[in-house]
């Protein structure tokens, strides 16, 4: 009798040990779930989404308070007190298209009795923003308050951060039941990527640029702060080159979903032809536990990668080394340039050298691509200006270029000459 309670108490604590294992793994693969849709039909997109995630019961539950997060940054035909532009439409891209909102709020609300809110902040005045893109309108309609995310309550959040140890943050986001990001796909001159993490940039206090110098770091604080509960990426026209605000636009008709904001970046990485392990606040993320990055690992459902992947130019940033100015230094740039022009009102020489001017080590840096160089020669000033663009994707590309320019500048105009390397910058 002894013998046989025994092996029942080892089947009990085994099978409770397999229930618990499993459960874990259960979550384990829904947290590292990630839903990819195609097409035109955009409430069909977002429903069939959610359902691939487990439909919208495992999302808003009665009673519950969901706050929306879209990308509403910058439209370029935003009216202005100063200045009423000709074309009022709105540009593809920019900001989070608003169709998928309106889907998402409805399937929301025909799921559960919740009270939604939709937040953003924005250096363009929320309240203007809303209206120009029909937010006002569909709050109307589907009783959405709206919030102007500068102008709210604000809380002081604690965390083990990467940059901060505490930060000020909407009340409105910190304290409601469901957290939904709903970002645009869209490369970044800051962060390479901007999509789910990026799109928490906007729940920091004004002045926002207290914040770029460890911008990265501080997008894994956000995450640690508040995750969101469901990470939507708008994907259906989105932006490559110089994004966020000066890209082109590349139709996609594509909407990517999931509960791991880290896992969903990394899938819309891929999709844009990118290695997630080289954008540095993904590895980060992942390394801090805040979610999976690592793309064998997560579980995608819907279309798969391969047949959307499309690649997108990179954002590009400039490594900047100056020298002396003298006017043999000058004539000997004028002479080895490919082109040189000037601006009627500017108060600088232009030079402009192609990529094979420039020797890439592709041994040290096997991804480094070379977009040639240009030099500023001011009319006044007595520094030369050599600026070098990289692709911001890879951060490391910053030294390379500016080690690469600065053997140029000591073979072609002398070994001799002082080198002054100045902070990077975001191309004009």
């Amino acid at each position: 009798m002894a013998t046989l309670r025994a092996r029942a108490f080892r089947f009990l604590q085994t099978a409770a040990t397999a229930a618990v294992l499993a459960l874990l793994t259960a979550r384990a693969w829904a947290g590292a779930t990630v839903a990819i849709v195609k097409g035109k039909d955009v409430d069909k997109m977002v429903a069939e989404a959610v359902d691939l995630l487990g439909g919208m019961k495992q999302f808003v539950k009665d009673g519950q308070r969901v706050v929306l997060k879209p990308n509403l940054v910058h439209q370029p035909n935003l009216p202005t007190r100063w200045h009423t532009p000709r074309d009022k439409s709105i540009r593809p891209a920019f900001t989070t298209d608003i169709r998928i909102v309106r889907a998402l709020s409805q399937q929301m609300l025909q799921a559960a009795k919740c009270k939604l809110t939709l937040a953003e902040g924005t250096p363009n005045e929320a309240t203007r923003m809303f209206e120009f893109l029909g937010y006002t309108q569909l709050a109307k309609e589907l009783g959405i308050n709206l919030v102007d995310l500068d102008q709210s309550e604000r809380m002081t959040v604690k965390v083990d951060g990467l940059a901060r140890k505490e930060y000020s943050l909407p009340a409105v986001t910190q304290t409601c039941d469901v957290l939904v990001d709903i970002a645009v796909m869209k490369t970044h001159h800051l962060t390479g990527v901007t999509l789910g993490m990026k799109n928490l940039f906007g729940l920091t206090p004004m002045p926002k640029r207290q914040f770029h110098a460890k911008i990265n770091e501080v997008l894994c604080d956000l995450c640690l702060a508040r995750k969101p509960d469901l990470v939507l990426v708008d994907g259906l026209v989105a932006m490559e080159g110089q994004g966020p605000l000066d890209g082109t636009t590349v139709q996609m008709d594509l909407l990517v979903a999931g509960r791991d904001i880290v896992a969903v970046d990394a899938v819309c990485t891929a999709i844009m032809g990118f290695d997630p392990d080289r954008v540095k606040h993904l590895k980060l993320a992942s390394g801090k536990g805040i979610g999976e990055s690592d793309l064998k690992k997560i579980t995608v459902k819907g279309v798969p990668i391969e047949e959307v992947r499309r690649p997108f130019k990179h954002a590009r940033w400039e490594a900047q080394v100056s020298v002396r100015k003298t006017d043999a230094l000058v004539g000997k740039l004028v002479q080895l340039a490919d082109r040189v022009y000037k601006h009627d009102d500017s108060e600088e020489i232009y030079l402009s050298f192609p990529a094979e001017r420039l020797k890439v080590d592709k041994e040290k840096h096997p991804d480094r691509e070379s977009h040639g160089f240009s030099v500023h020669v001011p009319l006044r000033g007595d520094r030369i200006l050599f600026n070098v663009p990289y692709r911001v994707l890879f951060g490391e590309e910053g030294q390379a270029a500016a080690d690469e320019v600065g053997v140029w500048i000591q073979q072609n105009l002398g070994r001799d000459i002082e080198m002054a390397k100045t902070p990077s910058r975001e191309p004009d």
